[in-house]
């Protein structure tokens, strides 16, 4: 089925989607919700607001740039307060990577652990934080 994005038919996730499922689910802390994004997906090739692929510069982009609330990016990784919240994200990236066709995409979760940046001396604020990165 095809739907249509004002003047453009979709056939993958156009920026307008992807806006809206970066304000609901990251955003609004909807992240239980996240694994039904991939039915509702659509993405667009002919839509004039359709110029990304890379999901996870978008959403790097979108998200605060700075330590507070739920989720925020650096602009190289997208820091999450909860291991739940990263696992929702790299989830819904693979979501939105897998639906347009791609394969060849690596992405990472992992923890800025207190105790170990304590003992190295490298506390910062990354530190008790949850990170999604890609190479």
């Amino acid at each position: 089925m095809q739907k249509t994005c004002l003047n453009c038919t979709h056939v993958g996730v156009c920026s307008k989607r992807m806006q809206f499922i970066v304000n609901n689910y990251l955003v609004k802390g909807h992240y239980d919700e996240i694994e039904n994004v991939s039915k509702t997906l659509d993405i667009s090739v002919n839509c004039d607001s359709y110029a990304e692929k890379d999901f996870f510069s978008f959403i790097c982009a979108r998200v605060r740039d700075y330590s507070d609330g739920e989720v925020w990016s650096d602009g190289d990784q997208i820091l999450c307060k909860t291991e739940s919240a990263a696992n929702a994200l790299c989830d819904l990236l693979w979501q939105l990577y897998n639906a347009q066709g791609e394969t060849t995409f690596d992405l990472h979760t992992g923890y800025y652990d207190p105790k170990e940046d304590e003992r190295s001396h490298e506390e910062d604020r990354y530190t008790g934080w949850w990170y999604v990165s890609t190479d």
